[in-house]
């Protein structure tokens, strides 16, 4: 390795492989020749694989989603329960009357008294 060097250290492994990358995109005398995480040496391509890889603190957001949303539906699942149990009667709850009831039969006319027969 001939010329300058330049070093990226952080806790995150991803962050300063992105940096670099972005940094070289915008700038065509930056040329990024491989990278170094402990034990592990990487060529261009290495590098490359890891700056489009999202961050720790992302891949953790989405992990804590994935395991969040099956208990956030069951929850809402339980609480809509007794909301729709009682929806009906929110109306006579307002008005203090009850719904008025069908003088016939809503299928074929006939009386409901008919339809014991």
């Amino acid at each position: 390795m001939a010329g300058p060097l330049m070093y990226g250290i952080s806790t995150d492994p991803v962050a300063p492989a992105k940096l670099m990358a972005a940094f070289a995109k915008a700038n065509d005398q930056l040329v990024l020749k491989g990278g170094a995480m402990p034990n592990v040496v990487m060529d261009i391509a290495g590098v490359q694989a890891l700056a489009t890889m999202p961050s720790r603190d992302e891949l953790l957001a989405k992990l804590l989603g994935t395991m969040q949303a099956p208990v956030a539906t069951f929850v809402r699942t339980l609480n809509e329960v007794p909301t729709v149990r009682s929806r009906p009667w929110r109306p006579c709850a307002t008005s203090g009357k009850l719904p008025e009831q069908p003088q016939e039969h809503r299928l074929s006319g006939i009386q409901p008294t008919n339809l014991r027969n």
